[in-house]
């Protein structure tokens, strides 16, 4: 099989690329050292949250609001949620 786009790692960001490339009408091939979904990730876990501020100034922030209204979109096309409120102990 011939593909346009062979991704290593599926990731957050090889999931994300992989994902958008396949909407662009690519064809993708992905691949990963485990099979998801799986706990090897370093976003796996209840305890992984998404902010809206950091450090790195400013200029990141439309970066990071884009960032949710993606994770939003995603949300909308999926049956279980993605995101869970913070729970305070």
């Amino acid at each position: 099989m011939k593909y346009d786009l062979i991704i290593i790692g599926s990731g957050s960001v090889g999931a994300a690329a992989g994902y958008y490339a396949t909407r662009a009408g690519l064809k993708v091939l992905m691949t990963d050292a485990h099979m998801p979904p799986h706990q090897q990730g370093s976003h796996h876990g209840d305890t992984r949250l998404i902010r809206h501020a950091y450090g790195e100034g400013e200029k990141y922030v439309p970066l990071v609001l884009r960032a949710q209204a993606l994770w939003d979109e995603l949300s909308a096309h999926n049956e279980e949620p993605i995101f869970c409120p913070l729970r305070r102990r």
